[in-house]
């Protein structure tokens, strides 16, 4: 089984008071996790640490090469995007339009199986 992600040893401190120490993760291929806690107990820090979005104070993260990792912040800022949907979409990414062009047919049009075929066929890179 292939581990995507893991951490070894990890430990994070704000202001000299330890959040938590000795931390090891290994989040593999077709697992769903859970992180469950108190509030304040480090969910959110944890997470950060794992998506490399700050550095931990102590330990390591490393990630299967060629892992496109995505983390939405709790509070999230969508520079412009007006839905989530606007955000995941907007990248430059022609499957990731694709995928919009799709879904959008699928949702309002879903009687031209013609335009649905043509974008199925696209995606699949034909």
């Amino acid at each position: 089984m292939s581990t995507y992600i893991s951490a070894e040893n990890l430990g994070h401190s704000f202001h000299d008071q330890w959040l938590f120490k000795n931390v090891s993760i290994g989040i593999n291929r077709g697992r769903r996790v859970a992180l469950v806690g108190i509030n304040g107990a480090g969910k959110t820090t944890l997470l950060k640490l794992l998506a490399g979005s700050l550095k931990p104070t102590e330990g390591k993260v490393a990630q299967m090469r060629d892992l496109n990792l995505g983390y939405l912040e709790q509070d999230p800022h969508f520079k412009g995007a007006v839905t989530i949907s606007d955000y995941i979409f907007h990248a430059d990414d022609v499957q990731q339009q694709l995928i919009r062009k799709y879904e959008e047919l699928l949702e309002n049009d879903p009687d031209n199986s013609k335009a649905i075929e043509q974008v199925m066929e696209e995606m699949s890179g034909g």
